[in-house]
């Protein structure tokens, strides 16, 4: 079965060219059913820029485009930000305007040179080693630097509940070893930037990186010594839909490890599950068994 010609070969992310590629013609489908497609083909030609195609889930945006390296862009899909939009907050009132009561809205108000200056200390530089403030990024040692100075607000998103209602715990690793994280428009390149921290309770959220704004996706990561072992979308202030998730994972390619992991919820056996991240490129919902979270 082929791929229709509507759809692009070729990815180019703005940390460098990413073996992982969507659809194109004359290419063969991993999974046809799959409501993100993707397949895994490191040799795959570049493709010319294409038309964007129909899309028929009207909260979706476009597939990513991907022809290589543009004058003065590294990724098409930042340069078409106009047309595929950013993943707003939950419409619910706890979260909005959470500025007005304590919680931190980094360069809030401010010039985007500004703005990027006052959120640097929370950028994440993507590669096979990540770093962040020029050190070794490394989750559970920040988790653990802020337990140590006496706060006990930090907090995770909340993982649903199963069909039968009861509430899904969190495995210790996410719960002593993560942090959380976003992928947002940078203020001056206007390239996908990384921005991860700990989540404090009433004091500093997945919208305290963007000031509240729109974000490309967001979530919580586990970071050893700067090698990325497991990404989950976990988000209850933007609660991502696959189609974003997917797109934010790509950014993260130039980081990803043989080990590395994408935490999904399996609604065919009902539980939280590790799938590969190859996997994950090859067939992000497995034919619609898998999703960011239960309540996606």
């Amino acid at each position: 079965m082929t791929a229709p010609d509507h759809y692009a070969t070729g990815y180019s992310s703005s940390y460098g060219t990413s073996p992982y590629v969507l659809e194109g013609s004359g290419a063969s489908w991993d999974d046809p059913d799959d409501e993100v497609l993707a397949f895994f083909d490191p040799d795959a030609p570049a493709a010319p820029p294409l038309p964007p195609p129909v899309i028929t889930r009207p909260h979706a945006p476009p597939p990513v485009f991907g022809s290589g390296p543009l004058p003065g862009w590294t990724d098409r899909t930042i340069k078409a930000m106009g047309r595929t939009g950013l993943l707003r907050e939950m419409p619910n009132a706890q979260h909005q305007d959470e500025h007005k009561h304590n919680v931190k809205y980094t360069g809030m108000g401010q010039a985007p040179a500004a703005a990027a200056e006052a959120r640097r200390k929370y950028k994440v530089e993507m590669g096979a080693a990540m770093t962040r403030r020029s050190l070794p990024f490394d989750t559970a040692e920040i988790s653990k630097h802020f337990k140590d100075k006496g706060h006990t607000n930090l907090g995770h998103a909340m993982l649903g509940t199963s069909r039968g209602g009861v509430r899904f715990k969190l495995p210790a690793e996410w719960a002593s070893g993560s942090c959380i994280w976003v992928c947002a428009t940078g203020e001056t390149s206007g390239r996908p930037v990384f921005y991860s921290h700990v989540c404090k309770i009433q004091r500093f959220h997945h919208s305290s990186f963007t000031a509240g704004s729109g974000v490309l996706g967001a979530g919580e990561w586990i970071v050893k010594q700067g090698k990325l072992f497991k990404i989950s979308a976990n988000s209850g202030h933007y609660r991502p839909p696959m189609d974003y998730f997917y797109r934010a994972v790509l950014h993260m390619s130039a980081a990803f490890h043989g080990d590395t992991t994408v935490f999904l919820y399996d609604t065919l056996d009902d539980k939280w599950i590790d799938y590969p991240v190859v996997s994950f490129i090859h067939a992000p919902t497995m034919g619609g068994r898998y999703k960011t979270h239960p309540d996606a």
